[in-house]
């Protein structure tokens, strides 16, 4: 059995870049042709949108609440040989990407009860 890796989650090595590559596009002004935008990560996870005071209380680590119709799902993808998951009902995400009114990723948040989700990871301090 190979131990060689072809993927990494969603990225695979036809996405790679070799270091001496990147070490050309840095010396050159030219590396953010190859940083993948943080708004493009995590994109099987569903995703919000928040109003400016929502916001605030995301970018401080406050518990907050939204409701399902705000939610947008995430792409779905199975991992091959997968079955296709069973409709239990109410679809309740676990973790979302949360964005501001800029289209900006800020948060990845967890439910703690339905409907109200906690920051997990805020990706930019309020300025």
């Amino acid at each position: 059995m190979s131990t060689d890796r072809y993927r990494v989650g969603e990225f695979t090595l036809d996405q790679s870049v070799k270091l001496e590559d990147l070490e050309r596009a840095a010396a050159i002004g030219e590396l953010d042709r190859y940083i993948i935008p943080l708004e493009r990560l995590l994109p099987e996870l569903p995703s919000v949108t928040v109003l400016p005071l929502l916001e605030k209380r995301v970018r401080h680590g406050s518990k907050f609440n939204v409701q399902i119709a705000q939610i947008q799902p995430g792409r779905v993808s199975s991992a091959q040989g997968a079955t296709a998951e069973l409709n239990s009902g109410e679809w309740k995400p676990a973790r979302l990407r949360v964005f501001s009114q800029q289209e900006r990723l800020i948060a990845i948040a967890e439910v703690v009860v339905p409907r109200t989700y906690q920051p997990v990871v805020v990706l930019e301090a309020e300025a």
